[in-house]
């Protein structure tokens, strides 16, 4: 039996297939797809702005977390000291060669003090009234008001305002009366007394300085720290002018006549205007300040003798019951201007604060406070010490 040959013995191999290229196509397509949506994702995000929230955060306190650090160098016994040269106080400073320190100009320090020194000599008259009369007071005067103020001048650069600040005038009927006039208003003596009654009516720089709450209280603190002696001192100046002066006050001479009221008035005025409330200010610079009632400086003008407007609102409070009860003691010299517009003026008083608020009687009449206007220093003075008694019987 023929043999084949050994390679053709063999078994022949199998045909080997032909490879898809297309076989992994569908996982390739899925991936492509799902890295192209997470770029999208991703420059979506990308390109949104930042969002704010709608409740503004408050800002961190770095207060509590200095006072902590403070505390924890305190627990460590650590102390820290500022080495910085104390600065001197009130002084006029330019910048040093420390850095951080501050030092003061001698030169400028000694210009400024000889320039205090030089206004203080000017206005020594202006701020500390002295005593130039040598009558010594009553005894029954030494007792001390509560209400009453006894004050030491406040110091101001502003000039205190004067009686007839602007002129005197000219149509006098005899020389002797604005002669007799501009001589006691020069005099020392009545400059120490500044009566707030002659102020009231013939001063334009009075009404200016009402104004300002802090130079009334200087005007009405030089007013209250006037000697004692002013009341008979003033008397008496009214007893010489009415006699200097008694055709001109015939003639109904505004400037006699306004002087003449001031002198008279000053005992009731000087009370009625140095009364405080229970705030320690003046009652007289409260009313006058008043900017929700300005109708509380009216009840003032019953010590130069104006009435009381009837339809005058003021405001009703223990300031105006003393005021009134200063008015109705001084009343009781029939000479005082106030006596005779009291009793109308206490009736407008009771039509705004009540029926009975305020005495509308008149008091008795002084024995022996004179006859006729301007009587003796007597009669001021014990008006003055009437005046003081009802006010501290208040």
């Amino acid at each position: 039996m023929p043999t084949r040959s050994a390679i053709l013995s063999m078994p022949s191999p199998l045909p080997t297939p032909r490879s898809n290229r297309y076989a992994y196509l569908p996982r390739s397509l899925a991936s492509l797809v799902l890295f192209a949506l997470c770029l999208t994702f991703t420059l979506t995000l990308a390109s949104r702005p930042p969002t704010i929230p709608d409740i503004l955060v408050p800002p961190k306190d770095r207060g509590l977390s200095i006072a902590a650090e403070l505390a924890e160098l305190e627990a460590k016994g650590i102390v820290l000291l500022d080495t910085r040269p104390p600065p001197p106080v009130n002084k006029d400073w330019h910048q040093a060669t420390f850095p951080g320190g501050l030092h003061p100009r001698a030169e400028k320090e000694e210009e400024e003090n000889e320039k205090e020194d030089a206004k203080d000599d000017d206005e020594s008259t202006t701020t500390t009234p002295s005593k130039t009369s040598s009558h010594s007071p009553s005894s029954s005067s030494s007792s001390i008001n509560k209400s009453v103020a006894t004050a030491t001048p406040t110091e101001t650069s502003a000039p205190l305002p004067r009686p007839f600040d602007s002129n005197i005038g000219a149509d006098f009927a005899s020389e002797a009366c604005p002669q007799f006039i501009n001589s006691f208003l020069a005099a020392p003596e009545f400059k120490a007394c500044y009566p707030v009654s002659l102020l009231l009516q013939s001063s334009q720089g009075f009404f200016e300085t009402m104004h300002s709450p802090f130079l009334t209280t200087a005007l009405l603190d030089h007013s209250c720290a006037a000697p004692l002696t002013c009341a008979p001192y003033l008397s008496s100046l009214a007893a010489t002018l009415n006699s200097t002066c008694t055709l001109d006050l015939a003639n109904a001479n505004p400037t006699a006549t306004m002087a003449l009221t001031g002198l008279l008035a000053y005992p009731a005025l000087r009370t009625a205007t140095c009364l405080k409330s229970s705030t320690g200010s003046y009652c007289f610079a409260d009313a006058i300040t008043n900017s929700t009632s300005d109708e509380d400086a009216y009840v003032y003008y019953l010590g130069v003798g104006q009435p009381l407007p009837t339809t005058t609102r003021m405001t009703c409070n223990k300031c105006l019951k003393d005021v009134v009860g200063v008015f109705g003691a001084a009343a009781a010299n029939r000479t005082a201007p106030v006596a005779g517009v009291y009793e109308e003026g206490a009736g407008v008083v009771n039509s705004v604060c009540g029926k009975g608020w305020v005495n509308e009687t008149m008091p008795s009449a002084f024995t022996g406070a004179g006859v006729g206007r301007g009587s003796g220093g007597l009669a001021g003075m014990v008006v003055a010490l009437v005046v003081g008694a009802m006010v501290m019987l208040m």
